[in-house]
């Protein structure tokens, strides 16, 4: 329990990331597109994001931090969350990459996994309230010293101190 507060403590020195449910008539058609599951969309998609979130981003933590056409595809198709914050998330991602806290790092054989999570929260623009969210990335570092990622959505009570090469 005291180890899960350090971490949530940690997440909570983050500066929140707001995300809001969006008016650009562009990102709406990518939100209907991919909950659709529009397959030419969602390449534009994978596309305009590989556009807004730069090739090499420095975590002030870990270092430098390298985003493929692949890691936006994977925050797309291999992420159990699905809906408008997948798409919208990707404006914020340099940011949220950049100040990520690390909370967590463990070693399966020659890999290095580095677990990361940012403060952030989406309003839907529903009338419902703003929903609070952890962003989780997982940063996989190779024996080359190539470091990739992967980026979940959950909640501060889903977070452990055992939480290492993604769930």
């Amino acid at each position: 329990r005291k180890e899960r507060e350090c971490i949530v403590s940690r997440i909570e020195q983050t500066e929140n990331v707001l995300i809001r449910y969006p008016d650009d008539p562009e990102l709406l058609g990518f939100v209907k597109g991919y909950w659709e599951g529009d397959a030419k969309l969602i390449k534009e998609i994978v596309a305009w994001g590989a556009s807004v979130v730069p090739e090499r981003v420095v975590n002030r933590y870990i270092g430098e931090i390298q985003t493929h056409r692949n890691s936006i595809r994977s925050i797309l198709f291999h992420t159990r969350f699905r809906g408008p914050l997948k798409v919208l998330v990707l404006e914020r991602l340099p940011r949220i990459l950049q100040d990520a806290v690390l909370y967590n790092k463990g070693i399966d054989g020659d890999e290095t996994f580095y677990n990361l999570a940012h403060r952030m929260s989406f309003d839907p623009g529903d009338g419902n309230g703003v929903k609070e969210f952890v962003a989780r990335l997982i940063v996989k570092e190779t024996a080359d010293g190539n470091r990739t990622w992967t980026i979940e959505f959950s909640n501060k009570k889903e977070l452990t101190g055992v939480t290492t090469i993604g769930e």
